[in-house]
């Protein structure tokens, strides 16, 4: 009854408002003056929700113009690139100052707790001892039952579960959801249906997407990527997001992070070409260079990028501009002290 309550008084503030634009018109320039008198007021209202929220990563944050905004922002990479540990990271950042839910349908809320702690161990505290007002929801916990069916972490579920945390607490809460294509696959088992579609991944955007925008909540989603996006050497698109025919139009914004290779140094006309080595498995680098893109930005610029250091052993993501990563990262022998060269990455792998 409450929401019907809510309608009723909206539907008789527009009637209100009809009438007092009738009369408006008669007056000729007051028109003019309540329609900004009203366009100000809309403004001020949206504005409240207008808020940038710093995601802890500065080049990010200025990337971004700010940081996350309400509404859907798409996070797409490959396996293995640490799209998991930024999203955390983010979120343990998040929490200090904001409630986050944190949707894990990969990994066990144990295993998400034990990447917070040594995150916060290797950034320089001693443990993970203030987590703030992050709220973690994964595959293996009880959701309870309906009709004699035990319920699942699908996408109706995750609506469920933000639309009763907004009610109860009147906080807007950052959402993470990983990942998107987990989350619709839910939704065919819950169905008992075919397990996934791309409708199925279309569905669950539209859900999230409505449930963004009507509560001005910021979402940040995890993607997997179209197996064609593998390949070496292909640049980022909104292509590359696997069932990505909503993800393109319903998002708000678009992110792809990417692999960054150290490229071999070029060869002057005239020198004799080497012959090629034994082929060897590629090296395991702790510390993994990598490029985060936007592929799309409703609020901001798009086509616009920054460089990242994913520490991979401390579950820790810096830019690779930031002073305390140049400061310890390299010495002034000579070397190519651009932010990603041959020379810096080498001496951070040891």
């Amino acid at each position: 009854m409450g929401d019907v309550k809510v309608m009723s008084s909206r539907k008789a503030e527009e009637k209100t408002t009809a009438k007092t634009d009738v009369t408006s018109v008669n007056k000729g320039m007051d028109f003019t003056a309540h329609s900004y008198s009203k366009l100000t007021d809309l403004v001020r209202e949206h504005s409240k929700h207008f808020v940038y929220i710093k995601t802890g990563l500065r080049a990010v944050d200025e990337m971004l113009g700010g940081g996350l905004l309400s509404g859907i922002t798409v996070l797409g990479a490959k396996p293995t690139t640490g799209k998991t540990t930024l999203a955390l990271q983010i979120a343990a950042h998040v929490a200090q100052e904001r409630p986050v839910l944190f949707f894990s349908l990969e990994s066990s809320a144990a295993h998400i707790v034990e990447k917070i702690k040594n995150h916060f161990i290797n950034a320089g505290g001693s443990d993970a001892t203030s987590l703030g007002e992050l709220y973690i929801f994964s595959l293996e916990m009880d959701y309870g039952s309906s009709g004699g069916k035990e319920q699942v972490l699908s996408t109706d579920m995750i609506v469920k579960i933000i639309r009763d945390f907004y009610r109860q607490s009147e906080k807007v809460p950052l959402v993470i959801i990983d990942y998107l294509q987990l989350a619709s696959l839910m939704d065919g088992i819950e169905r008992r249906g075919s397990l996934q579609t791309r409708e199925s991944v279309e569905r669950a955007v539209l859900k999230l997407s409505k449930c963004a925008h009507r509560d001005n909540i910021p979402m940040l989603i995890i993607s997997s990527t179209n197996r064609a996006f593998y390949k070496d050497g292909e640049d980022p698109s909104l292509s590359m997001f696997r069932e990505s025919g909503t993800i393109e139009y319903s998002s708000d914004c678009a992110l792809a992070l990417t692999e960054l290779n150290e490229k071999e140094p070029e060869k002057k006309k005239g020198t004799k070409k080497e012959q090629p080595t034994q082929q060897t498995q590629p090296t395991y680098l702790p510390v993994q260079p990598l490029r985060l893109v936007v592929l799309k930005n409703r609020y901001g610029r798009a086509g616009v990028s920054t460089d990242l250091l994913f520490y991979k052993e401390k579950d820790i993501f810096r830019g690779a501009d930031d002073p305390d990563v140049q400061a310890s990262s390299w010495s002034d022998k000579g070397e190519d002290k651009s932010p990603l060269s041959a020379d810096r990455l080498r001496r951070i792998n040891g």
